[in-house]
C-alpha cells in the first residue's frame, strides 16, 4: 500500500458526497491514518462523516481565523513529528548537509548569490534546533559532511573536463 504508515490531515469533509471524503476514504484504503479538520456548525456533519469512513477518523477543530486553533494544530503536528522522528536518530543531520550542499553549488557559478543561500541554509539548520529535532553536534557534523562532499565532488573531481569525469591534479 502506497500510503502505509503515513498520516494525512484532510480538510473539506462535510458529507459522504464530498470530494474530500472520497480522498480520505481512498487514503485509508491505501494504508494512511487520516485526521479530518472542521469548525463551527459544520463540525458535527464532519464528525458524522468521519464515523462512516473505513476506520473512524479524529476531527480537529481548525478555523484559520482563530490563532488558538492554529496553535492547537501546531502542537498536534509537532507531537506527531516527535513520535515519528525522534531526536535519537541524529548525527549527521542529512537535512543540514543537504541544504548546505545546495548553497555551496553557488560558489562555482553565480558567487554573488552564495551569501543569500548560505544564510538561508543556516536559518534552516537553526530551525532544526528550535523544533528540538537535532542537537548542535548534529548540525556541526551535517555541515562538515557538506563541506567534505563539496570538496570531493566539486574540487577534487573535475566534472567539466573535456574527456568526461577526471580527477583534478
Amino acid at each position: 500500500m502506497i500510503l502505509e504508515g503515513k498520516r494525512l490531515l484532510i480538510t473539506g469533509v462535510i458529507t459522504r458526497d464530498s470530494i474530500a471524503y472520497h480522498a480520505a476514504e481512498q487514503a485509508q484504503k491505501e494504508g494512511a491514518e487520516v485526521v479530518l479538520s472542521s469548525f463551527g456548525r459544520v463540525r458535527r456533519m464532519t464528525e458524522r462523516a468521519a464515523q462512516r469512513l473505513p476506520q473512524p477518523a479524529d476531527v480537529l477543530e481548525l478555523d484559520v481565523n482563530k490563532p488558538e486553533d492554529l496553535d492547537a494544530l501546531t502542537y498536534y503536528a509537532f507531537g506527531n513529528l516527535r513520535i515519528a522522528d525522534s531526536p535519537a536518530n541524529c548525527a549527521p543531520s542529512l537535512h543540514v548537509s543537504g541544504v548546505y550542499m545546495s548553497s555551496f553549488i553557488f560558489l562555482d557559478e553565480q558567487r554573488e548569490k552564495f551569501p543569500f543561500f548560505f544564510t538561508w541554509a543556516t536559518c534552516i539548520a537553526l530551525s532544526t534546533l528550535t523544533t528540538k529535532q537535532h542537537y548542535f553536534i548534529d548540525i556541526a557534523t551535517g555541515f562538515l559532511m557538506a563541506v567534505i562532499m563539496y570538496w570531493i565532488f566539486h574540487r577534487l573531481v573535475n566534472y567539466r573536463a573535456a574527456g568526461g569525469l577526471q580527477l583534478s591534479r
